[in-house]
């Protein structure tokens, strides 16, 4: 499906979530939210189960509940921060500048091969 951010959007965008109206089990049932998983086909949305979304979306039940638990805590379809600190050993660009212009001010010699 392409970029994970757009994929994460999207699959946001086909899960509703709401609080269970009613508690059959008592209230020691930990189960507080329902959600419903859709898909659109020839323009119409119709909704399926979790299995069969993961299945057409080529994803897995933990990819969705991620997308699911970080909407339901942010309210807004999660961001990948994957690569985007800064590497722990990268030399600072000052000090790699430095380097360049000592070895451009050193004086170069002809070799005879």
């Amino acid at each position: 499906m392409g970029h994970h951010n757009a994929q994460s959007s999207y699959l946001a965008t086909r899960v509703s979530t709401w609080e269970v109206a009613r508690h059959y089990a008592g209230p020691s049932n930990k189960r507080s939210v329902t959600h419903e998983y859709s898909v659109v086909v020839e323009k119409k949305e119709i909704i399926v189960c979790k299995v069969t979304f993961c299945s057409i979306r080529g994803t897995s039940k933990k990819r969705i509940e991620n997308v699911i638990a970080k909407v339901g805590s942010t309210g807004g379809a999660p961001v990948d921060q994957r690569g985007t600190a800064r590497s722990a050993n990268k030399t600072p660009d000052d000090v790699e500048q430095l380097v360049k212009d000592n070895i451009l001010s050193l004086s170069t010699c002809s070799s005879h091969y």
